[in-house]
């Protein structure tokens, strides 16, 4: 008799800013937040797919002593509960409270949330996205295995300079990422 292995769900991996709502800088209260157009149906077809929907978000706002860990948490949930009201649903939230020259393992394009997503929710890496405006995101991506598509929302990868990888597509906008996986997924 064979040994039975589990296979875990696929999961589309977010940004936040400049992906999911509009880029700005400092976000520090659930006012600034503008969700881009096309998020609820691209969200509802990852959905609908059968993908987890993870974001994962540097917020160094926390760190910088401009807002707290709660109230991203908050703003967090206001995005939530904005968005599962259209019918689409963000599985869970990672946040990075961290700058850049604090040297942790979970600020992006580090690893430390995306394993920890992993582990919690059984992953199937092997077929799972990484979608994001920055170049930042897609070399996250490209570290975890991952298929990475390049939002022109945003910041529209402008940090190429500090980032030297290609996307696996560069589109639109997250409902063109969400129909592309549709397209491309086995």
């Amino acid at each position: 008799m064979g040994v039975h292995v589990k296979v875990g769900r696929p999961a589309v991996f977010l940004d936040r800013d400049g992906t999911l709502v509009a880029q700005v800088d400092d976000i520090i209260n659930s006012s600034q937040l503008k969700i881009l157009s096309g998020v609820p149906d691209g969200v509802r077809l990852l959905n609908r797919l059968g993908f987890l929907v993870i974001v994962i978000t540097n917020q160094p706002v926390i760190g910088k002593g401009l807002t707290t860990r709660t109230k991203v948490k908050k703003i967090n949930k206001v995005l939530y509960n904005w968005l599962s009201k259209k019918g689409a649903i963000i599985d869970a939230f990672y946040v990075c409270p961290h700058r850049h020259w604090d040297r942790c393992a979970c600020r992006k394009p580090k690893l430390g949330l995306i394993n920890a997503a992993v582990k919690k929710y059984n992953i199937d890496i092997t077929n799972s996205f990484f979608i994001g405006d920055d170049m930042r995101d897609i070399e996250t991506g490209k570290r975890a295995r991952l298929k990475t598509i390049l939002v022109k929302t945003g910041n529209a990868g402008r940090d190429r300079r500090y980032f030297d990888v290609k996307p696996n597509a560069i589109v639109r906008n997250f409902l063109f990422a969400a129909k592309f996986i549709a397209r491309v997924r086995k």
